[in-house]
């Protein structure tokens, strides 16, 4: 008899056999089926498992790595969210676990991960990981760098408490030496820690304003930007997608320059958007307001001046 050549499995049957391992606590062989049928299919049940079953034989790295893949839809998912928030845990990551904290709509469950991150919190102020160090050493040389260093740099910081963040970076946020984009990042972050404190923040204008990050909005969930990416992707995603990707990035900046008050420069959604879109285009229209056309030559200037100068 000649020799018997193994059929392929197929994604639902590594499913099922990571399923039936699952059950039988074979952990290794369970998180071998899920990663077969995760590379065949990004399906987010499969992402779940195969986090699940990494978390269960120590690697939590991996199971960080491949739970952020799918992070977005993790925050949607109020089953599923505990998952991720164990997994930022296990990482030592209080600054995202924070964060991931205010999608949880559970109080019983929120309060007893609130608790969690405090006592890791504390445990990290006494001892320390390799990486909070490393992240604490580039705080603390925060103000020689340059602005996209700075800006880069900033979505990295995960490891250490928010005590240290704050202490760290709530300075810059009135302090006219740093960018507004950096400023605008560092209060991001807090919108996103539900902070349900005051703050002085700068804004690019050289204005003071007291703000409270647990009333704001972060940038991608504003309503008013997500009418302006809207407006964008009507007018260009079909007839010229290249330049609605472009745009979309620089209007991106656009906003985060004004932030946290934006509604006090963006009167008209369809005539930002057309002033953008004209000023790359070469195009000029008649009817467009001098007040706006100073403003968006105003931010362009800053975001030309950090990237490019």
């Amino acid at each position: 008899m000649g020799e018997q050549i193994p059929f392929p499995l197929n994604f639902k049957r590594y499913q099922e056999i990571g399923e039936e391992a699952l059950l039988n606590e074979k952990y290794d062989v369970a998180c071998e089926n899920f990663e077969n049928a995760y590379e065949m299919e990004q399906d987010f049940s499969i992402n779940t498992r195969l986090v699940y079953t990494l978390l269960q034989i120590h690697q939590v790295k991996r199971a960080l790595k491949v739970a952020n893949e799918m992070k977005t839809t993790y925050f949607s998912q109020q089953k599923q969210l505990p998952l991720l928030i164990e997994t930022l845990l296990l990482n030592k990551y209080p600054l995202e676990a924070r964060k991931a904290l205010r999608f949880l709509s559970n109080n019983k469950k929120k309060r007893e991960f609130l608790e969690r991150i405090v006592q890791l919190e504390r445990a990290l102020a006494l001892i320390p990981t390799i990486e909070m160090q490393e992240q604490r050493k580039w705080l603390n040389s925060f103000e020689t760098m340059t602005g996209a260093e700075q800006l880069t740099g900033l979505s990295h910081v995960n490891s250490v408490p928010v005590k240290i963040y704050l202490e760290s970076l709530e300075p810059f946020l009135e302090d006219s030496d740093f960018h507004p984009l950096v400023r605008a990042a560092i209060l991001e972050t807090l919108v996103e820690l539900k902070l349900d404190k005051s703050f002085v923040y700068l804004t690019y204008k050289n204005r003071k304003l007291q703000i409270v990050p647990a009333e704001l909005e972060t940038i991608s969930e504003s309503t008013l930007f997500g009418k302006m990416n809207k407006t964008l992707a009507d007018k260009l995603l079909d007839s010229n997608p290249t330049l609605y990707s472009m745009l979309k990035e620089e209007l991106y900046f656009q906003f985060a320059i004004i932030y946290p008050r934006p509604e006090q420069y963006v009167l008209d959604v369809d005539s930002w958007v057309e002033a953008l879109i004209e000023r790359y285009t070469g195009s000029q229209s008649q009817q467009e307001p001098l007040v706006l056309t100073e403003t968006i030559q105003e931010i362009e200037l800053l975001i030309q001046t950090f990237f490019y100068s």
